[in-house]
C-alpha cells in the first residue's frame, strides 16, 4: 500500500491462504501456505516459488519438497544465513 496516496496493488495471488510474512536478504518475500502446507518464496519480480512442502499435510523433517507441515502458520527468515524457521501449528513444532 502506497502510504501516501493509499493505493493498494496486488502483485501476486497464492495459491491457499498466506499466512506468516518475513524478507530474505535478497528481498524475497517468504510466506507460509497454511492451506497448502507449503512455504513459498516471492521474488520482487513476482516469480511464486514452492520452497517447502508439498501440499500433503503430515510431520515429517526434510528438505524442499520432502518436508511435511500441517498448517504452517508462521515463517522468519534469519537475515545472517537465509534460514526459514516455520511455526506448524496443527503439528506444535518450529
Amino acid at each position: 500500500m502506497d502510504l501516501t496516496t493509499g493505493n493498494v496493488t496486488t502483485w501476486v495471488t497464492l495459491v491457499a491462504g498466506a499466512s506468516g510474512l518475513s524478507f530474505d536478504s535478497a528481498g524475497n518475500l517468504v510466506c507460509a501456505e497454511q492451506d497448502a502446507n507449503q512455504i513459498q518464496s516471492i521474488s520482487p519480480a513476482g516469480i511464486v516459488t514452492t520452497i517447502a512442502g508439498n501440499n500433503v499435510p503430515h510431520y515429517v523433517n526434510g528438505t524442499g519438497s520432502a518436508a511435511r507441515f500441517y498448517m504452517p502458520n508462521d515463517v522468519q527468515v534469519d537475515g545472517a544465513n537465509n534460514d526459514v524457521y516455520v511455526a506448524d501449528y496443527l503439528n506444535n513444532a518450529i
